[in-house]
């Protein structure tokens, strides 16, 4: 299933937010392979950090643009390719040819030490 949401928001982010949680819903059920979504690539915003750094894979296009066939202007934001669900190796060669590919959801999170370099004395 491929997904282009609204791009125009009311301010708050809310119609992204509703979209990427109903594409997350519809990758977990069985009847559905894979959910790839189109968005802008506003790592500012809530439901990127929400929603779209949990996909099993992302792609940040670029350089450059994807071009829209039968439109006369482009977006002039960066964009990204979100994919929820399984994840197949001819849709992750796609990916690679328009951008860099993130597979996986684990962020850094570093241990909490005391002093740096350990309890060296």
């Amino acid at each position: 299933m491929f997904c282009n949401p609204p791009w125009s928001t009311n301010g708050d982010g809310s119609a992204k937010h509703d979209w990427l949680q109903k594409a997350r819903t519809e990758a977990s059920r069985d009847a559905v392979d894979v959910v790839v979504m189109l968005l802008p690539a506003d790592t500012s915003a809530h439901w990127f950090h929400d929603h779209v750094l949990e996909a099993e894979a992302i792609c940040l296009v670029g350089p450059g643009r994807i071009p829209f066939i039968g439109e006369n202007r482009n977006p002039s934001f960066q964009l990204s390719i979100s994919v929820f669900g399984e994840v197949q190796r001819p849709l992750l060669d796609a990916l690679d040819t328009l951008g860099a590919v993130i597979r996986g959801k684990t962020v850094y999170e570093p241990a909490i030490q005391t002093r740096f370099g350990g309890d060296r004395r």
